[in-house]
């Protein structure tokens, strides 16, 4: 989708956890890393790579964040993947569900031939994940999740389980939703 209709991100490429980490090693000075934990700590790159997944996971905008270095370093390293012409996979969904919700030509372009939806593992899907759903459903595109409760295992990554337990409220829109229990 954004390929297609974000002209800009037409060529970003998607930076892998390998990548990430690469690029945070490289970047780790400009972007102040050890600033944000008040000091250089040995899981410092990883601790603010988790940030950014949390960061990306809720839909957290960075004007929400406090004042301080991690906002204004999480600020610069948005920058940095603009500069490098690269999305983390958590950006992608963050940049789509931005794009559904914002901009009306992408929003027709995409939903107006989308007719069904499927989602596996449902009981996985994270905060902005499910945000991406709703705005793919949003013209009235059939979904079909899949997904069992007691086996939602991502919540290190910011799964919730909610999502799949409040499935039948939040995708009613005023219809019927048939869910089939095995």
């Amino acid at each position: 989708m954004l390929q297609q209709h974000v002209p800009p991100m037409a060529a970003f490429d998607v930076m892998d956890p390998h990548k990430m980490m690469g690029l945070l090693s490289r970047e780790q000075r400009r972007l102040a890393i050890d600033q944000c934990f008040g000091g250089w700590g040995a899981d410092n790159l990883d601790v603010y790579r988790r940030s950014i997944d949390v960061m990306e996971n809720e839909l957290i905008a960075p004007a929400d964040l406090p004042d301080g270095g991690f906002r204004i370093s999480y600020g610069d390293f948005l920058q940095t993947l603009q500069n490098y012409r690269a999305l983390t996979y958590g950006q992608m969904v963050v940049s789509a569900v931005d794009a559904l919700q914002h901009d009306e030509g992408i929003r027709a372009a995409v939903l107006g031939p989308l007719q069904h939806i499927i989602v596996d593992e449902y009981q996985d899907t994270n905060r902005a994940q499910e945000q991406l759903v709703l705005a793919l459903a949003a013209e009235g595109a059939h979904v079909c999740v899949v997904g069992d409760d007691d086996q939602a295992i991502y919540q290190w990554r910011g799964a919730t389980v909610e999502n799949i337990l409040e499935f039948r409220v939040r995708f009613a829109n005023g219809g019927e939703v048939a869910v089939a229990e095995l």
